[in-house]
């Protein structure tokens, strides 16, 4: 074993005993872990209105959002029960790839975002989309 692999097993070993150690006293101490939910307007940037997420809210009592890159749909799921106080059925999630563009000869492309549709519970209604 060289010196260079030694040091690294050192190391290592020195870290792990520190970490065992400060999980430990964590876990002695009543500390509590970190939260890992996010506030649900983290989560929902933006309710998608368009003729296709207007179609679908009408016929199969679903409604478009855009949501935070990072998101997972339990996570949109408690977002959008806790923010419209409805119950959720499912959520179905879309990367939408941003579209290349050109101004001359010059290109670029425009952000990637994430659409979350979410399936609302038979009966369940939002006053989020009604006109005034």
């Amino acid at each position: 074993m060289s010196a260079r692999a030694k040091q690294e097993s050192d190391f290592k070993a020195a870290t792990r005993g520190r970490r065992r150690a400060a999980e430990s006293a964590s876990v002695k101490s009543g500390a509590t872990p970190r939260p890992t939910s996010r506030d649900p307007h983290d989560i929902l940037i933006a309710p998608l209105v368009t003729e296709k997420s207007t179609l679908i809210r009408e016929a199969h009592n679903q409604i478009a959002f855009r949501v935070s890159p990072r998101a997972n749909k339990s996570e949109i799921k408690k977002a959008v029960e806790e923010a419209l106080k409805v119950k959720v059925l499912s959520v179905n999630i879309i990367n939408v790839s941003g579209k290349t563009k050109r101004m001359g000869r010059f290109t670029g492309v425009r952000p990637s975002w994430k659409k979350g549709i979410v399936t609302l519970k038979a009966g369940e209604k939002t006053d989020l989309f009604e006109g005034s």
